[in-house]
């Protein structure tokens, strides 16, 4: 509906508004479909998505994605048809490394150490043996609120430090007040900053069509080389082992994100969408991380944390945060670390890199997937 403000002679005094507002009050009222068609079309994008849209459009991604895994040659054609948009052929040895990927993290192979137990000496006799407490394994995320945590007591002083403020011989302005050399003279024959008129002859408001953190063809091409080397996949594969899961947690993907926007309320849309981004990336395009049931949520974790630290100035508290994600703080420095190293440390992001992956890559995956998977249930009610 359209609303006109007009006045005596019926010219409209104000530019049209909407007032009517189709903003969902909850995931369930989210069709994917009419998701999809809207944001090929240009009906919505990172700006005119709700936080709830955004939440869906990442648990979509991430369990088409396992579905997508778990059915070798699908996965190979989807991957084949995104790098020849970089011109990238995949070779003979990466399609049998990329059809065995999902398989082996399903059924990983038991790997036998060759070197000798060690055994430790037993303690003497008049010393009572050493308690080791129990580890919690339990990956299951707390269903209660996170606690409130205390502000810290220790007070900063900053008596106990030294602080050097120094200034660069560029912005030291004090020569510039010299009785004998004039402030007029300095300004219009070496003026110690850029003039407004240089600026005015340099500068283009003209919107940038391809931004430089947004990933080029060149770039991609040498990332996805390195990441096809042996010491880089060796890392790799370690590096994936700190997020597997022991036990899978009762609850799926989106109520896992319910529950973290919940209790992480300041987490932005951009956020979301760019851990979608990241985690395409890696598991499509370079196929380095063999997503599962087990390992999904603690990526969920990582990539949120990093994305949230990249673009948003004030983010919550990491022990409040671990807390929400059902691991305590160790574990949380620990997937963050390797999901940096992960990525390689980029995380650049732009408005144009997200608006690129919602209208080209989502939109794709979602109805590759729902071309093979059509009879298979809704990504929001897949219990992984």
């Amino acid at each position: 509906m359209t609303t006109y403000t007009k006045d005596v002679e019926g010219l409209p005094l104000k530019p049209p508004q909407e007032t009517f507002v189709d903003d969902p009050d909850s995931v369930d009222e989210i069709h994917i479909d009419e998701l999809v068609f809207d944001i090929r079309h240009g009906l919505k994008d990172v700006n005119k998505l709700h936080i709830y849209h955004a939440l869906v459009i990442l648990s979509q991604t991430l369990n088409d994605i396992i579905r997508l895994q778990l059915e070798p040659k699908l996965f190979l054609q989807f991957r084949q048809q995104q790098l020849a948009k970089y011109g990238i052929t995949i070779e003979p040895n990466d399609d049998e490394m990329s059809a065995n990927s999902s398989s082996e993290l399903v059924n990983p192979p038991i790997q036998v150490s060759p070197s000798p137990v060690r055994v430790s000496p037993s303690p003497p006799p008049h010393e009572p043996p050493m308690k080791i407490p129990r580890r919690n394994n339990s990956a299951t995320p707390p269903l209660s609120p996170p606690i409130n945590f205390s502000s810290r007591s220790e007070s900063f002083s900053s008596d106990s430090f030294t602080f050097k403020q120094s200034t660069p011989d560029s912005l030291d302005i004090n020569y510039l007040m010299d009785e004998n050399y004039g402030m007029d003279n300095v300004e219009r024959e070496n003026p110690p900053y850029i003039t407004i008129e240089t600026l005015l002859k340099e500068t283009s408001l003209d919107p940038v069509l391809s931004a430089i953190s947004t990933d080029s063809r060149d770039s991609f091409t040498s990332e996805y080389h390195l990441n096809t080397k042996g010491i880089r996949k060796h890392q790799n594969k370690h590096l994936i082992k700190s997020f597997n899961l022991l036990k899978k947690p009762p609850l799926s993907v989106l109520e896992f994100l319910m529950r973290i926007k919940t209790y992480s309320s300041s987490i932005s849309i951009s956020s979301y969408i760019h851990s979608a981004t990241v985690m395409f990336k890696l598991c499509i395009l370079l196929d380095i991380i063999p997503l599962t049931q087990m390992n999904v949520y603690r990526f969920l974790l990582a990539s949120i944390r990093c994305s949230t630290k990249a673009l948003e100035d004030v983010y919550q508290k990491q022990r409040a945060f671990a807390t929400v994600g059902g691991v305590n703080t160790r574990e949380l420095f620990k997937i963050e670390l390797g999901f940096l190293y992960l990525c390689n440390f980029k995380l650049s992001c732009s408005e144009y890199l997200l608006n690129n992956y919602l209208k080209t890559q989502f939109v794709e995956l979602s109805e590759f997937c729902k071309l093979h998977f059509d009879n298979d249930p809704s990504p929001n009610q897949l219990s992984t």
